[in-house]
């Protein structure tokens, strides 16, 4: 038996189907399933639990809601910093941090585009982050750090905000 803060899932024993069920009712119910640290799960740590056989399972969950809107809190203000970011570099025309700053925003985006498993969407196209990092680096490999920067507001900035217009949707 399955259960998600303390309702009944479901009573089938088969991992394959308990998975499915329980992927279903937190679709349909809006909740992702938490730790104890109130953390959400991977669906690593989800299917190792679903694994052990356990007579009964007992699993504790969050609405999607409250999760976005921490995450929403975070990236509004990590867009904010990358934006003071992009002026101060404009205004001091100091451009000798942009590459790095380009990769500490990269790694970010894919920290944030965990989200998708939640949203069950996909935010990041893979393809088009290896092209922008591609072409950002050629330019810095020639010294056009400007262009770096270019990159950084008008294409990376611009998907960490779609991020957040489909989250704040979602909400």
């Amino acid at each position: 038996m399955l259960y998600v803060n303390d309702h009944l899932v479901t009573e089938e024993k088969e991992v394959e189907i308990v998975a499915q069920q329980l992927k279903d009712y937190l679709f349909t119910e809006k909740l992702i399933i938490v730790k104890q640290d109130q953390q959400p799960m991977s669906q690593d740590e989800l299917a190792s639990l679903l694994l052990n056989n356990n007579p009964e399972l007992r699993l504790v969950a969050m609405h999607t809601s409250v999760l976005l809107s921490e995450f929403n809190d975070e990236l509004e203000t990590y867009i904010r910093k990358v934006e003071v970011y992009i002026e101060d570099m404009r205004e001091t025309e100091n451009f000798s941090d942009v590459l790095s700053g380009f990769v500490q925003v990269t790694e970010a985006l894919l920290e944030f585009s965990s989200v998708e498993e939640f949203l069950q969407k996909s935010l990041l196209d893979q393809q088009q982050m290896n092209d922008i990092s591609t072409k950002a680096l050629a330019r810095a490999e020639e010294g056009n750090y400007e262009y770096v920067l270019d990159v950084l507001e008008y294409e990376v900035l611009t998907i960490l905000q779609h991020f957040l217009d489909e989250t704040n949707e979602v909400m």
